[in-house]
Formats: C-alpha cells, structure tokens, sequence
C-alpha cells in the first residue's frame, strides 16, 4: 500500500509522524508532506516552520508542498494544486491531519487534497487530534472517508458540527499522547537543579498563537506570582507576537529546550487549551486551563465545560481571581481520569489506525 500523507499543524504531525515512521518501518511506502503555512516570514528566511520541526526531530524524511509547485496562498489551495500532487505520488490512500478553522472560509491543502482524494476515488481519511480542530467549511462540503479522532467527546462534536453520520468517524486514540505518556511517565529527562531551579515552585505557561490572548492572561500568572516562584514561558512556534516586556520580570524565563522537557519539572501547567495542558494533565502535574469570556463560545456550547475539566483532569478558569485561588487550591484528579490515564499507558492507537488503513 502506498499513502499520501499531509500535515500543517504540528499537533497532528506528532501522531502522523509516529505513524509514517512505523509504516515505513514495516516497509510500506507512506509519502509524507509538511506544508509551512506559519504566519511567520520563515520560509524566506530558510528555517524550517510548520509540521517540518516535528518531522526532523523524528528524523524523518518528507518533502515540501512548495516541491510540487508554488503556492500563492496556503489559506486558499486550489484544488487544481492538489491534483498535481496525487498525479505525482500516485497514491492508494491519503491521510491528512487537520488545520484549526473555525471561520470555514480557509482552504488549505488538507483540504484540497480531501475534494481531490474523493473525486479520483481514493479513500481520504482525516486525523483529528483535539476537540476544537474541526469545523464544517461554510462554502464547500469537505468531508474525507473516514475521521480517525482521539476519543469520544470528538467524535460527538464532528457528528454535532457537520451533521456526519456515526459510521464515518472512528475513535483510535491519539498516537502521540500514547507515545508521551508510555515514555515519559516513568523516565524523565531534565530536573530542576539542571536550571538552578531547585526550592522553587516552578510554574510553566503553554503559549499558543493568535487568536489565543496570551497578552491577557500571561500577566495575570505574573501578577500573582509568589517570592519561591518561577514562570517559564513557552512561546508557541507559530507565534510571532512580541513578549520582550514580561520577560524583563526576573520572575519569568525562557528555556532552551523542548517543550516536552518543561514537563519533567513543572509543578504547575497554565495554558488555554494547548496539547501541552493535556501532557501535563496525564504526567499528573496540576493543570490548569483558562478559557476567556466569549472564547471557544461553540466547543462550551456543545459540552458545557473545556473536555479536559468535564474528564475531572484539570480546572477550567475565566479569568484572574479564578486563576488565582485554581493555582492555590489542593485540587486533585478524578478517580475516571486516573483510569484513562491507566488506559492510555497500555492502548495501542498506531496499531489501531494501521490496521484501518490497511
């Protein structure tokens, strides 16, 4: 079997990349596409952006989508573009990852390559990695095949989204969470006394990109820092916004090391709604999400409260009162949320989606 794989967003790209490394492995052919659609100027400058980070530190080899020609625009892909590239890979499947759009307006490879996939009669299959990252398109139906998400309270949201029947979706798992769970829990890497950092309560800060407002809620964890605290702040790597004044506070840092490394250590995890927060969450260090007034309005719509608070995992906060007394409070996880953890150190979702691709 050969498969056409393509990811822009590096959260997909973890669970994507596991999976092009194990198929290959077993020695079937599986294509892989980074497509470098960072807000940033980094492809003139030569720096590798968008899933291609994922992929090097895999050591895994893939190619540019501008290898197959020039692209005008990443948020609106023809599907002329898209034909080009299964003519040239010849594939029997393609498998995408998934580009956060809530506006439905964008047309980005993934989704050209879907239209395309379909029109020439090759089974399509999307990987949606988190609750929040898929979103009916308001001017075209792109619906793959088959959805392959990380768990059930995704499958209900795609079905509630875009009105899709329950048998186009099906629950694998996430193989990235899986692999970071299996890994880390039991083996770390870093601790603080590598930094200089023992004695004190170190807090870390998930930044995300626009439209997150990190330039919100970054200065409340500042503000209610104690004199033993440390806050590391992680900027996202899509994140061009400039964040020079907090890091002039001799309580806030920056880290040269991977974001993962910060969860040896961290004992508090402060994000929006990154991946990270999950990682955290599953490590079993306090997490803590802040959702702000009018922000996720439709996922809250639909559950009520962020998944990952529903779950009993982390604690859902709006705004810096409530920050406050969440990163004070003796707060610990739920009995069902120690049980997936449990799960998840056993289950076997590359397995799975292999076996569905097959």
């Amino acid at each position: 079997m050969k498969i056409l794989t393509i990811v822009s967003s590096p959260g997909p790209a973890e669970s994507i990349g596991l999976l092009v490394k194990k198929m290959r492995e077993s020695s079937q052919e599986a294509e892989l596409i980074n497509v470098s659609n960072d807000i940033t100027d980094s492809r003139v400058k030569g720096v590798t952006s968008g899933s291609g980070k994922i992929f090097e530190r895999m050591h895994l080899d893939y190619k540019e989508a501008s290898f197959f020609g020039h692209i005008e625009n990443y948020f609106n892909i023809p599907i002329t573009f898209a034909d080009k590239i299964i003519d040239k890979v010849r594939p029997q499947k393609v498998l995408t990852g998934t580009y956060r759009d809530p506006s439905g307006l964008k047309m980005t490879l993934e989704d050209a390559i879907i239209l395309s996939a379909r029109r020439r009669k090759i089974l399509a299959y999307q990987y949606v990695d988190l609750w929040d990252n898929w979103f009916p398109k308001k001017e075209r139906k792109i619906i793959p095949d088959v959805f392959l998400v990380h768990d059930t309270i995704g499958k209900e949201l795609i079905k509630k989204r875009g009105g899709i029947k329950d048998g186009q979706i099906v629950t694998v798992g996430s193989p990235a969470l899986e692999d970071f769970i299996q890994k880390r829990l039991d083996s770390k890497i870093f601790k603080k006394s590598d930094f200089g950092l023992d004695n004190k309560r170190v807090i870390a800060y998930f930044g995300q990109c626009s439209p997150i407002r990190n330039d919100i809620s970054l200065p409340w964890v500042i503000n209610i820092l104690r004199g033993n605290d440390l806050l590391i702040f992680s900027q996202h790597p899509r994140d061009n916004r400039n964040y020079d004044n907090y890091l002039k506070n001799p309580q806030v840092k920056q880290l040269n090391i991977h974001s993962d490394g910060l969860l040896d250590f961290a004992d508090i995890c402060i994000t929006h709604t990154s991946m990270m927060g999950i990682k955290a969450d599953f490590l079993g260090i306090k997490t803590i999400n802040i959702i702000l007034e009018n922000e996720f309005a439709e996922l809250l719509s639909l559950c009520g409260r962020y998944p990952l608070d529903l779950m009993g995992g982390s604690q859902q906060v709006k705004d810096e009162l409530e920050l406050k007394k969440a990163i004070e409070n003796d707060f610990t996880v739920s009995d069902n949320f120690k049980r997936m953890l449990q799960e998840l150190r056993s289950h076997n979702a590359l397995g799975e989606i292999i076996k569905i691709l097959e």
